[in-house]
């Protein structure tokens, strides 16, 4: 008799189980340890890693792994890979293929009903691997970290290491919105480090040989290697605020009209209108300097062959340029998904920016492997990273321009750099 009403219980229990359903349930225990007191976890949710150049079943194994790696310090319930199928099932939810940003992720999380959503990418370009991991606080519709960790090798072996190392870092780092000016930096194995003070809104460009150049273009050959030394970049172009607080405490007289585009709400817009002259008196002001030509292009590119910030396919969605049909200047660091490597902004679009080198057509055949600093002569300077008004080639990372450094445009601007060492 006692036999039987346990297996009656149990069956109850099941039946409760299956009407609240399995997500209902979890909520209710969690109500639980509330009330006793104890930390609540964060629900989180991991979508399937997705493959670039790489294989979908050894992605299908990363996120399982991912999944175990997020759960195991604790403080998050992840849902496994049928919790989530089952909820996507149960509320006919539907994943965009062109659900590539915070905004379509935090949608997407709401519908959930979680708290977090982990979004990642394995890639494979140029011989080079890496894991891209993203976690997406849904309620506040941002992205709290960015990381990028790469593999030892493109073998299969080395990426289960990528991805543990990417996954600690992509809990450890401390949230924050990566709005415009926040000077928030997340890093990663070869990416940007945290900024000393004085240098708030810079990234930290470390040491090191990348390429320079491309085919693309007769002035942009040949593809060759170049070593930098270290060096910091403003993640952001200048802004009118920031240029107008320059002219306002030294009373500077600008060249350029760059007050026609400064109009009220446009504080966090790029400065434009601004000649090479100006934007060099604004960087000696702050203490800083304009990158040179190769500082410029590694900012941009990485360590990789990228033809533009986020990868080789272009996306008109992630830059301001002509394809993207805005006409005019966005403010400052707002395409969150068209970021380089370092996590630096609008180094494809938005205004082209100025550059300290003379331009000569064909430096790259002489340019030294070292440091290169330009011509030491000119009738023009180089204006890197295309526009609003340019196309998708003008906006590549190796793309070069040239503008008479005593004019000025409404689609230029400029951004600041500083050795890294005296």
């Amino acid at each position: 008799m006692v036999n039987k009403t346990l297996g009656s219980l149990a069956g109850v229990v099941l039946l409760v189980l299956f009407g609240m359903g399995l997500w209902s349930y979890l909520e209710a225990q969690e109500g639980k340890e509330s009330a006793r007191g104890e930390v609540k976890k964060s629900k989180t949710a991991v979508l399937e890693i997705r493959p670039w150049r790489i294989s979908p079943t050894l992605t299908g194994n990363l996120t399982s792994s991912l999944r175990e790696e997020l759960a195991r310090s604790g403080q998050r319930q992840v849902l496994s890979r049928e919790q989530l199928g089952g909820l996507l099932k149960e509320r006919k939810i539907t994943i965009p293929e062109d659900c590539d940003n915070p905004r379509c992720w935090a949608e997407l999380g709401k519908a959930l009903g979680v708290d977090e959503l982990v979004v990642g990418r394995a890639e494979e370009l140029e011989e080079t691997c890496s894991i891209i991991l993203s976690l997406v606080n849904v309620s506040a519709t941002r992205e709290d970290s960015y990381v990028r960790e790469y593999a030892a090798s493109c073998a299969e072996k080395d990426f289960p290491t990528a991805l543990k190392a990417a996954a600690a870092k992509l809990v450890s780092t401390p949230g924050g919105a990566l709005s415009p000016l926040s000077g928030t930096i997340l890093v990663d194995s070869t990416g940007p480090r945290p900024t000393s003070e004085g240098l708030a809104g810079m990234v930290l460009i470390p040491a090191g040989d990348f390429f320079m150049g491309s085919d693309e273009a007769a002035n942009e050959r040949p593809v060759h290697v170049t070593h930098l030394d270290a060096y910091y970049l403003d993640i952001y172009e200048v802004t009118n605020s920031q240029y107008s607080r320059f002219v306002e405490a030294t009373n500077y007289r600008s060249e350029g009209h760059w007050q026609d585009e400064f109009r009220p709400g446009r504080e966090d817009y790029p400065v434009v209108n601004v000649t090479w002259n100006d934007a060099q008196a604004y960087a000696r002001w702050a203490g800083k300097r304009l990158p040179t030509e190769a500082e410029w292009e590694k900012a941009a590119r990485g360590i990789t062959k990228w033809t533009w910030p986020w990868g080789m396919i272009f996306v008109s969605r992630h830059t301001n340029s002509s394809e993207s049909a805005v006409g005019r200047p966005l403010p400052v660091g707002s395409l969150e998904m068209g970021k380089s490597p370092y996590q630096i902004y609008d180094l494809a679009g938005n205004v082209a920016e100025w550059c300290t080198d003379w331009y000569d057509t064909d430096y790259y055949k002489k340019s030294p492997n070292a440091n290169p600093k330009g011509p030491t002569t000119g009738k023009e300077r180089v204006v890197r990273g295309g526009s609003f008004y340019h196309d998708k080639g003008k906006v590549r990372t190796s793309a070069r321009l040239s503008m008479n450094p005593q004019s000025s445009s409404l689609n230029v601007g400029f951004r600041c750099a500083r050795s890294a060492t005296p």
